[in-house]
């Protein structure tokens, strides 16, 4: 299998490693980056995958086309792949979705707690999640594979990192 990445950043740079791990060689990935953008370039060359420039080059190459780009550059890759027969994905997509939904969830919490009907989170979470719907498989999911764990030890790790950051100042 072949991958694409449009735009060769620090998400598309992040999958490209994991697809690494899970067997996938480094030669079957290339990414386009601006010629400028000499980080994401060397990150690429560093696992061994193709840097080019045009994004032409990268619709040609994948089997999987990954749209890695922020969510403003997105609109000027559709025209290079609406005609397409392969699978695409898209990393702007996915962000956006998953904001919407945290902020979501965080303004449902907040005006429940706000009209003081002591609901707890876990009670709002059976309260939208229908019995066998897609809101409950992806709660299963996150428990699943330690979301509340992954996201607290993130926060935990962020801390340091800006402390030491700060103490270095």
């Amino acid at each position: 299998m072949k991958i694409g990445f449009f735009g060769g950043g620090k998400m598309a740079h992040a999958l490209a490693k994991g697809f690494i791990k899970a067997g996938l060689k480094g030669d079957s990935m290339v990414a386009s980056c601006l010629p400028s953008d000499l980080k994401s370039k060397q990150a690429f060359e560093t696992i061994g995958s193709k840097v080019v420039f045009l994004n032409k080059q990268v619709a040609d190459h994948g089997d999987v086309l990954i749209i890695s780009v922020k969510p403003q550059v997105v609109n000027k890759i559709l025209p290079e792949i609406k005609n397409s027969d392969k699978l695409i994905l898209s990393i702007a997509a996915a962000y956006k979705l998953a904001t919407q939904t945290v902020l979501g969830a965080g303004a449902m919490v907040n005006h429940h707690q706000s009209i003081g009907d002591g609901c707890h989170p876990a009670q709002l979470k059976d309260d939208v999640a229908s019995p066998a719907g897609s809101t409950i498989m992806a709660i299963h999911h996150l428990e699943k594979y330690g979301m509340r764990s992954a996201v607290i030890g993130a926060i935990e790790v962020a801390t340091l990192a800006c402390r030491a950051f700060s103490k270095k100042q």
